[in-house]
């Protein structure tokens, strides 16, 4: 590194105001405008290293990242390199970013989205890396801001709420929180960062009575493209509060959340594991479940059927938020004969470190939503079984499908508590996934079909019993899939103003250039 070392530099004013940009169609900036924004904008009271003008593009900002940060800032050439730019769970998700940037405070990413936006430089934002679709949490080229040193959590005793660092683990914050016998609204793997969940909407076993991860947050901490740090909550910024809930990425940088949080001590939860022959039946027990089970807001439960792996067969993920054993709410699996169950009464960190990533190494996920159905489920099965052949010529090709019931009261909490901008419908109903595996990336191609010719049946076969529902779960969604366009017009509508409110020059549709966007 042929830059000095030590700078001695101080951060502006937290408050908005207008960031000095390159004037368009100049091409690469001069040493005065760099100098000058060095100067005004950056707040630093020495010069630019001489020379810097000669690079561009990537290797100017990340130089200048460099230059400022120092080991903040991570550079192809460095041992850290590799361990972080393979970060995220799935190899679909790793990329090549120019450099890798690892703010420790707010006032970091402010400065650094000051950088991005002046030299129009892209890039990524990463919170814990669970996120498989290629580009959302990564990037090719352009700069990648790992946020897994803004990992704070903090108990607010008094106000019931914790303050949550974005780069944080839900497994981290669980574990924690736990010591005071209260619990936070949050992600079903302790591997999930905080950030992604979150601005996904994010779907709790605790949703049926406190709704999405997202409608539990009290504030978020955001960094707006201008650089600037504001807080969004039901007094300050309140239509930026309400665009977070669901908006992902299209607005700003989220730093900190400060959640609700709730007391729990232990419950009842655990996998049930059954033959795939039993699928059916399992199906048929889900339908008869959410006729009545899940008007009691303590249960939960997911199904999973794992076509492509006998041994593991159909799971059923069952919790109730009370040190129940057998409750009688699951009455309707329990005529079912099972070949294993961890279920049990336990604390509620053990329960969620009972789900465990795979090592299979590459994903596709893929969601549809429709109203319950025997039938449906049954067709689901039908169609996933008839296609799964297609994955036999891929290595350690998988199939999983999930079946995740929705209540009416999951909805009900999210308007008690605001208001989000999902649009969902208050209707019983079951968000279905796809979840495709494989092992090299000479199977992408076919990987990624394979499930979407599924998945357009079952939407086909929804549709024709009027029994589909326009409505996409962020969380489970491919790369592809319009996520935001199935808020509803009148959603999809406020959301554009309210970005074109906090990111006029449209820094999050243009450099941040992964994620689900604005349609």
């Amino acid at each position: 590194m042929w830059f000095p070392m030590h700078l001695f530099f101080s951060v502006l004013s937290l408050l908005p105001y207008t960031i000095l940009a390159l004037p368009t169609g100049t091409g690469a900036p001069t040493y005065d405008e760099i100098a000058k924004f060095w100067h005004d904008e950056l707040n630093i009271t020495t010069l630019p290293p001489p020379g810097i003008e000669t690079l561009s593009g990537d290797s100017l900002t990340c130089q200048i990242l460099e230059t400022i940060f120092q080991d903040l800032n991570i550079q192809p050439n460095e041992p850290q390199y590799e361990a972080r730019r393979t970060a995220n769970w799935a190899q679909t998700a790793w990329l090549r970013p120019a450099c890798i940037f690892m703010p420790q405070t707010p006032a970091e990413v402010s400065m650094a989205l000051k950088i991005l936006t002046f030299f129009d430089s892209p890039f990524a934002v990463r919170s814990g890396g669970h996120q498989v679709a290629p580009g959302f949490s990564n990037i090719d080229n352009g700069v990648l801001l790992d946020m897994s040193k803004l990992n704070e959590i903090t108990y607010i005793n008094g106000q019931q709420t914790v303050v949550i660092g974005t780069g944080a683990l839900w497994g981290a914050v669980y574990e924690k929180l736990e010591v005071y016998g209260v619990t936070a609204v949050g992600g079903r793997v302790n591997g999930i960062g905080v950030g992604g969940l979150i601005l996904g909407s994010g779907l709790s076993y605790l949703s049926n009575k406190y709704g999405m991860a997202c409608d539990n947050v009290v504030n978020f901490e955001v960094v707006l493209a201008d650089g600037s740090i504001v807080n969004a909550n039901n007094q300050a910024n309140t239509d930026l509060f309400w665009a977070l809930k669901g908006g992902t990425n299209n607005f700003g940088v989220v730093t900190r959340f400060t959640l609700n949080v709730y007391p729990l001590g232990n419950v009842y939860g655990g996998i049930i594991g059954y033959s795939n022959a039993d699928a059916p039946a399992v199906l048929s027990a889900l339908a008869e479940y959410q006729d009545s089970g899940e008007l009691d807001e303590n249960a939960n439960i997911m199904v999973q059927v794992v076509l492509t792996n006998d041994t593991l067969g159909t799971l059923l993920n069952v919790f109730y938020a009370k040190p129940v054993e057998n409750p009688a709410v699951f009455a309707p699996f329990y005529k079912i004969p099972a070949v294993f169950s961890t279920a049990g009464v336990q604390s509620y960190s053990n329960f969620i470190a009972g789900a465990t990533d795979t090592d299979i190494p590459r994903w596709d996920l893929r969601t549809t939503s429709f109203l319950p159905s025997v039938e449906m489920y049954q067709n689901t099965l039908k169609f996933a079984s008839e296609a799964k052949s297609s994955l036999s010529h891929t290595t350690a090709g998988s199939l999983l499908l999930a079946y995740q019931p929705i209540s009416e009261s999951l909805v009900e909490q999210g308007q008690l508590r605001g208001g989000n901008a999902l649009g969902l419908r208050k209707a019983r109903q079951t968000w279905f996934a796809l979840n495709t595996g494989w092992w090299f990336p000479s199977d992408d191609k076919s990987s990624y079909e394979f499930p979407t010719n599924i998945m357009n049946q079952v939407e086909q076969d929804s549709k024709s019993k009027n029994l589909y529902i326009d409505y996409v779960f962020m969380n489970d969604a491919s790369r592809n899939q319009n996520v935001i366009a199935q808020y509803g017009e009148e959603n999809v509508g406020k959301l554009k103003i309210i970005a074109a409110k906090y990111d006029p020059s449209r820094v999050f549709q243009r450099l941040e250039r992964g994620g689900f966007k604005l349609p």
